[in-house]
C-alpha cells in the first residue's frame, strides 16, 4: 500500500516500508484559466524581461506565456498588471534568462482598455509553444507620467514626475535631475 500526500498542485507518493525505494512526485503544472486570469504579473529583470505568472494556487510554479499573437497593446496592459503606467509596450521573445517555468498561455487577445488578465482572452497551453516563443516586454518607453503642481492655472506650476503609477512623484529641478519631496 501507498501513503499519499499531496498540496494541490503535487503528488507525493512512498510505498508503507522502512526503505526510500519507490518515493515517487508527481507535481501538474497545468492549470485553470481562472487561476491565470487571477494570476500576479511580474518582469524578470525589473521593468522589463519576461513576462511571469505567478497564479493564484500558491502551489503552483510561476511560469509564463506564449509571444504568439500578442500585440503591442496587449503587452501595455501586462505592464499595467506589474506596476507600470503606459498603454503600449515593445514586444520580444527569448529562450535564455528569466524564462524557466511552465508555459501558460498563448494567443493573448485583450479588449479595448483591458486593465488585466481578466479582462482577456488565451488558449491554454497544449505544446504548441516552446520557451524560444517565451513573451518578453519592455516597461520602460512612455511609461514615466509628469504632471504640474502647487498653481491655480492648469499650464503653470511645479513639474513633477514618476517612473510608475505607485512610485513617489518627484520635482524636476532643471536639466541636471530631479528631487523626490
Amino acid at each position: 500500500t501507498l501513503d499519499t500526500l499531496t498540496n494541490g498542485a503535487c503528488v507525493f507518493t512512498a510505498p508503507k516500508s522502512p526503505t526510500c525505494t519507490g518515493v515517487k512526485l508527481t507535481c501538474n503544472t497545468s492549470v485553470a484559466a481562472d487561476a491565470i486570469t487571477a494570476a500576479t504579473v511580474s518582469l524578470s529583470q525589473g521593468s522589463t524581461g519576461v513576462v511571469q505568472l505567478q497564479p493564484t494556487n500558491k502551489f503552483v510554479p510561476r511560469g509564463v506565456i506564449c509571444a504568439t499573437g500578442v500585440t503591442t497593446a496587449v503587452a501595455g496592459m501586462l505592464c499595467t498588471s506589474a506596476g507600470f503606467v503606459l498603454s503600449e509596450a515593445t514586444v520580444g521573445t527569448t529562450s535564455t534568462q528569466g524564462s524557466e517555468g511552465p508555459l501558460y498561455a498563448a494567443n493573448l487577445v485583450c479588449s479595448s482598455g483591458a486593465t488585466s488578465l481578466a479582462d482577456c482572452t488565451f488558449s491554454l497551453l497544449t505544446g504548441a509553444c516552446t520557451h524560444a516563443q517565451t513573451l518578453t516586454v519592455d516597461c520602460t518607453a512612455g511609461a514615466t507620467e509628469y504632471r504640474l503642481t502647487g498653481s491655480a492655472s492648469p499650464n503653470a506650476g511645479r513639474l513633477e514626475t514618476r517612473v510608475t503609477k505607485t512610485a513617489q512623484w518627484g520635482t524636476v529641478c532643471d536639466r541636471t535631475g530631479f528631487t523626490t519631496d
